[in-house]
């Protein structure tokens, strides 16, 4: 599999030390195997995997935003039990949906799922992720994430854990507007970022879109467990292939150097002019 050339680091990285090596194809390689191999088995972890309907993985989307993978679960599987199809969510209306989904919040999100009904109770094909984009409370992740886990087709949804593995693993840095540890960031748009966009092409490139749903599944599991805002890089499976990390590594090992060995290092002190005078240059 041919890898695209991976951008530079940002000029501002705290590790920009290492300019040339700067996500090597070789890295690529390795992490995109290292990811693929922490996604297998990605279809029976949640219920959303489980099932087949594109109605239902779009609903979970939904109901994933901003609420734990635990609670859309418990909601997801509520709804689909008092409400099993299309045309009976739809027919519940939004006062109906909201509340058997009450215990995730956001009154918004009622309105979404009842219109993600009506439009699959109108037909019998489902829709593209371009018509479902135009619903209420979807944006690229959403559209993305139903292309590829609904539709089976080409796409890697990016969020702010996507971004911020990628960056680390690849770059050997800390994403743009982020700073590491826990506390309010500046928010950004995973989609409006040009290099990450680039750094998933290049991580991509060259895979069945089964292999794609298995790199981006090892790609969440590894943000949430172990890169998260305060990483946690002791036992993560990418933690001898990070770039982030191996820099990190590497300063913590070179030894220290006194005034002297500086002074050495770059050449030794500056010599006088032989006429005695100032250094013009």
């Amino acid at each position: 599999m041919a890898d695209s050339k991976v951008p530079k680091a940002p000029k501002n990285s705290n590790r920009n030390r290492a300019k040339s090596r700067s996500a090597p194809e070789a890295s690529t390689r390795e992490l995109r195997a290292r990811l693929i191999s922490q996604g297998e088995g990605w279809e029976d972890r949640y219920l959303w995997h489980r099932v087949e309907s594109p109605f239902w993985k779009l609903i979970a989307e939904l109901l994933l935003t901003k609420t734990t993978r635990v609670a859309a679960e418990r909601a997801l599987e509520k709804l689909m039990k008092e409400r099993p199809t299309p045309q009976l969510v739809a027919a519940a209306g939004e006062d109906g949906v909201r509340l058997l989904i009450s215990e995730l919040g956001l009154r918004k999100r009622a309105l979404a799922v009842v219109e993600a009904a009506r439009l699959m109770a109108e037909r019998s094909d489902p829709p593209s992720p371009e018509e479902v984009k135009r619903l209420p409370q979807v944006g690229d992740y959403i559209a993305d994430a139903y292309a590829l886990y609904a539709l089976s087709k080409p796409a890697f949804p990016l969020d702010s854990n996507i971004e911020r593995l990628l960056y680390r693993a690849l770059l050997g840095a800390e994403p743009p507007g982020k700073r590491p540890g826990p506390g309010k960031r500046r928010k950004s748009d995973p989609y409006k970022n040009r290099r990450l966009t680039l750094l998933k092409e290049s991580l991509c490139e060259g895979l069945s879109t089964d292999e794609i749903k298995a790199l981006h599944q090892g790609a969440l599991l590894t943000a949430w467990s172990f890169c998260k805002a305060k990483p946690k890089c002791e036992g993560c499976p990418l933690e001898d292939v990070c770039l982030k990390r191996v820099l990190e590594r590497s300063a913590d090992e070179a030894p220290a150097r006194g005034p002297k060995e500086s002074e050495a290092a770059q050449g030794g002190p500056r010599a006088r002019p032989p006429w005695g005078g100032r250094d013009s240059s």
